[in-house]
């Protein structure tokens, strides 16, 4: 065939792929802020949940967004559960059952959902701040405070130092 028929037939094509391509919906974000109910503008952690909520950490507070509404858990909430320290510093780890872990510059959390509840647990009253490092096993919460490591036992909140210096201190 010729030059001239392929010629014809790109622009045909491209002229009708031309509206298929502008017709995409662009995306569409929507910044959430202060305005909206989140506790600070400034988020430092996110987290995203299996039922689909998402976990917004501020210094302010840990926000719970479920796409409409923003509930934010803090010291200073009134109807909801209370925190040691606004300031979050790891969020989140989820356990099958749904709690989901986080910790803050003086505690580790366990909030759990379905009954809108805290428990807090922290090793003293220092405000060095906790940083959570893995979840093992659906039990295991693994954290690291005041430079160490520690391994938390999510049933029984039995909390073990596994650092080297604890292994020397235990003869092991």
């Amino acid at each position: 065939m010729s030059k001239l028929y392929w010629h014809i037939l790109s622009i045909i094509l491209l002229a009708a792929t031309k509206g298929y391509i502008y017709s995409q919906v662009p995306p569409y974000f929507n910044h959430l802020n202060v305005e909206d109910g989140l506790s600070e503008n400034t988020i430092s952690q996110i987290f995203q949940a299996s039922n689909n909520l998402v976990y917004l950490g501020t210094s302010a507070g840990l926000n719970v967004y479920d796409g409409a509404r923003i509930k934010v858990i803090n010291r200073y909430t009134t109807d909801q559960p209370v925190l040691k320290s606004n300031s979050i510093m790891s969020c989140c780890m989820e356990q099958s059952n749904g709690d989901i872990w986080f910790s803050t510059n003086s505690e580790l959390a366990r909030y759990r959902p379905l009954d809108n509840s805290i428990i807090s647990i922290g090793l003293d009253d220092s405000s060095s701040p906790y940083y959570l490092l893995d979840l093992e096993a659906d039990r295991y919460l693994w954290f690291s405070y005041d430079s160490c490591t520690y391994r938390l036992d999510t049933e029984n909140h039995n909390i073990s130092d596994t650092t080297l210096s604890a292994r020397i201190r235990n003869g092991q």
